[in-house]
């Protein structure tokens, strides 16, 4: 499977929410980052057809490399604000949705309960929707995204009310589907995709400003990374004439993260970057 997007550009009146955005895209996670008003959504919107824009190609391709024209059948989708019929049952809105999307009778059944078990909701099939929590709401999202096993999964701020555990048991979802699926991770949250996904995508002001496998998106920030730890005195300088990534106190000390192209003082010790640092690196106003 495979997606590919060229020179996208959406605009609303005096706003460009897609400049030029070109991806490809083959099975794998990608992480799409970046803060509110960059261009995540509009992009998503374009690619399962919700919107139309004024330039570019969005093309889709099965494993023999044939262009498709359908796209909905292989597609799953779970919105920020998934919204569902509040007077159905947990298993009644995915009887539905699995009808919707063309699954065959005979597996209707057996692929429910399979899905119910893996987003841990089959104790509650029977429950209305208006009665679930947030989070249960959530994993019901997830479900309906998933049931049609999607050659293309789109999730947008999939976590969110989701506590530690469910969050885990997610990844480990989206890990396993990832190996015959392109999946698309739009989220906030840094650490629930720093360990599965297989490229990050950075848009900014809806331009791509980064496009690169996870093992090598470390490079733009090799080296710049500090920690340096001391009495709150001595680096008062430092917290003004740095940009600080992180500072917290252990006992009576001092922790400061920050970036500098050079050492800032004779006792930093330079440290491996993370994601979060690349993200605060591009968004942060760390530059």
């Amino acid at each position: 499977m495979k997606l590919v997007i060229e020179n996208l550009t959406k605009k609303y009146k005096n706003k460009v929410a897609l400049d030029n955005v070109s991806l490809s895209m083959e099975n794998g996670i990608y992480a799409l980052l970046g803060p509110n008003g960059a261009g995540k959504t509009t992009l998503i919107y374009s690619i399962i057809g919700l919107i139309t824009y004024q330039q570019g190609s969005i093309k889709y391709y099965d494993d023999q490399n044939m262009e498709m024209e359908s796209l909905y059948e292989i597609l799953g989708y779970l919105p920020q604000y998934p919204s569902f019929y509040k007077n159905f049952s947990v298993y009644e809105m995915l009887l539905y949705i699995a009808t919707l999307k063309g699954l065959k009778k005979n597996i209707i059944k057996e692929r429910i309960s399979e899905v119910l078990h893996e987003v841990n909701l089959w104790d509650d099939k029977n429950m209305k929707i208006k009665a679930l929590s947030g989070g249960m709401k959530q994993r019901l999202g997830i479900a309906q995204a998933i049931i049609n096993h999607p050659r293309i999964l789109i999730v947008d701020e999939p976590t969110a009310g989701l506590d530690p555990k469910e969050r885990i048991r997610f990844r480990d979802v989206i890990k396993n589907i990832s190996l015959n699926t392109i999946v698309i991770f739009a989220t906030h949250i840094v650490s629930d995709v720093e360990l599965i996904a297989t490229n990050i995508i950075l848009l900014k002001s809806g331009k791509v400003i980064l496009d690169e496998k996870r093992e090598t998106v470390f490079q733009y920030i090799e080296n710049k990374i500090w920690e340096i730890e001391d009495v709150k005195e001595n680096t008062d300088e430092l917290l003004t004439k740095y940009p600080v990534l992180e500072a917290y106190w252990i006992e009576d000390k001092v922790h400061i993260k920050i970036i500098s192209d050079e050492k800032p003082a004779a006792f930093a010790i330079q440290i491996k970057p993370r994601l979060e640092d690349l993200y605060m690196y591009y968004f942060g106003d760390v530059q």
